[in-house]
C-alpha cells in the first residue's frame, strides 16, 4: 500500500492514543506537541475531537490529557470475545443442562450490554436474546451484576451517563436507588431482573471476575416467569450458577 492511501491525521491520532495508553504520566497539549513532534494547531484539534468523542479526558486544573475507559473497550472487547466465548462456553453448556434454561453470557459496551454467546433452553416457552443483541445496563442481570463490581470510579462515571428509561413498572429509573442496590448485589454475588423489561421474565447474574475483584464479562440465568419457582430458583439454580461464574473466572486465570 503506498502513501497515497494514509491519513496523515489519522495516523498522528493513533500515535496520540498510543504515546498515552504507553505512558504512565500525563501530558499538556504543548508537551505532546513537542514529544510527538506534531504543530500545537493539529494537536489541539486531535485531543479536542478526542475530547468530543469521549476517548480523551482533559484535567481542569493542570490541562493533562488522559485516555478514558471508553478507548480501552475497543481491544479489549476483542480479546474478550475471542477468548471467553470459548472458555466459557463449556460452563455455559454445563449450566445449561443443569437447570435445562437458557444461559447467557455478556460483556459491557458502553451503556448497553452486548450478548456474545448463548444456549438456549428446550421448553417451548423461551426468550428472544441472541448472540449481538443488546440491552440496557440498568434492566438487565448481566448488566447490573458486571457494573456492581467496576472501580468506585468506573461505577460513578457510568451512572452519570445511564439514561434511566423506564420499561415496566419494576424498572429502577433512580439513579441513588440503581446505586443501592449495586451495592447489595456487589454484596450478595448476584443480581437479579425481576421483569424490569420485560415483565414475563426472570433473570440471576454473576460477575466474571479478574485477580482484582473487578468484572470484565457476565452470565445469567433466564427463566420465564410461567415456570418460576421460587424455592427452585434459589435454592437450585443460585448456588449452580454462582459456582458457574467462579469456575470461568478461574479458568482465564482471573480469580
Amino acid at each position: 500500500m503506498t502513501n497515497d492511501f494514509i491519513l496523515n491525521t489519522v495516523v498522528k491520532t493513533f500515535r496520540v492514543l498510543e504515546f498515552l495508553s504507553e505512558s504512565e504520566s500525563t501530558y499538556t497539549l504543548t508537551k505532546l506537541a513537542k514529544i510527538l513532534k506534531i504543530s500545537m494547531g493539529t494537536a489541539q484539534r486531535i485531543t479536542n475531537t478526542l475530547i468530543q468523542l469521549k476517548y480523551l479526558s482533559k484535567d481542569p486544573e493542570t490541562k493533562t490529557f488522559r485516555l478514558t475507559s471508553k478507548w480501552l473497550r475497543i481491544g479489549f472487547s476483542v480479546l474478550q470475545d475471542l477468548n471467553l466465548r470459548k472458555i466459557a462456553f463449556p460452563h455455559l453448556k454445563k449450566l445449561n443442562e443443569e437447570t435445562n434454561e437458557t444461559v447467557s453470557l455478556g460483556l459491557i459496551d458502553n451503556d448497553e450490554v452486548i450478548f456474545i454467546e448463548r444456549i438456549a433452553t428446550k421448553h417451548l416457552i423461551t426468550t428472544n436474546i441472541s448472540p449481538g443483541m443488546r440491552r440496557p445496563i440498568h434492566a438487565n442481570s448481566i448488566g447490573k451484576a458486571i457494573l456492581a463490581f467496576q472501580d468506585e470510579d468506573q461505577i460513578k462515571e457510568r451512572l452519570n451517563h445511564i439514561q434511566f428509561t423506564k420499561y415496566t413498572n419494576k424498572t429502577i429509573v433512580d439513579k441513588d436507588k440503581f446505586y443501592a442496590e449495586l451495592k447489595k448485589i456487589k454484596k450478595n454475588g448476584y443480581s437479579i431482573n425481576d421483569g424490569e423489561i420485560e415483565k414475563e421474565i426472570f433473570a440471576i447474574g454473576v460477575p466474571i471476575l479478574n485477580n482484582n475483584g473487578v468484572a470484565i464479562a457476565g452470565i445469567n440465568l433466564v427463566i420465564p416467569k410461567a415456570r418460576f419457582s421460587k424455592s427452585i430458583v434459589y435454592e437450585k439454580y443460585l448456588p449452580v450458577i454462582i459456582e458457574k461464574g467462579i469456575l470461568i473466572s478461574k479458568a482465564i486465570g482471573n480469580y
